[in-house]
């Protein structure tokens, strides 16, 4: 294991990367693509976490409304994440990133009711409105606490 070369793949990685937080498994999988195989996956996101260049975020909550799995089948990849800190976004880009993760998943909402209705699956279409129901509950509780926390 070369912590040195884990560190420069990584590092690398968060420089050109589109999206500036990227999940902690992409940058695993790049790492092993690279032919470091060195950590697994959390021992990853803790070194990196030590890192005095990147902030790890950790995705996930125990207060989620849906089982994890939901999300991730919605496109809402809820696991750690790595952002150089130079990258950190604004206020207001993180709002936008926000708005468009919601947005996405309502689509993807739209289209599971869509079809569990094709199916006559009466407990998912009942079950995916609730969800579609408390992702607006949970957009006007984020577009609050950012118009409170202006200070």
């Amino acid at each position: 294991m070369r912590l040195e070369r884990i560190e420069k793949v990584c590092l690398e990685f968060l420089r050109n990367s589109a999206n500036p937080l990227v999940p902690v498994q992409v940058l695993h999988e790049t790492c092993l693509a690279e032919g470091e195989a060195g950590l697994d996956c959390e021992a990853l996101a803790k070194f990196l976490s030590e890192h005095a260049e990147i902030m790890v975020i950790d995705g996930s909550s125990e207060e989620l409304p849906l089982p994890e799995e939901a999300f991730r089948q919605a496109g809402v990849h809820l696991g750690s994440r790595a952002i150089l800190k130079s990258r950190l976004p604004s206020r207001q880009e993180i709002q936008e990133m926000f708005q468009q993760q919601v947005e996405h998943m309502r689509a993807n909402l739209l289209e599971a009711i869509r079809k569990a209705t094709a199916l006559g699956d009466g407990a998912a279409v009942k079950d995916l409105e609730s969800a579609l129901e408390r992702s607006y509950e949970l957009e006007k509780k984020v577009k609050t606490h950012f118009s409170q926390d202006r200070g």
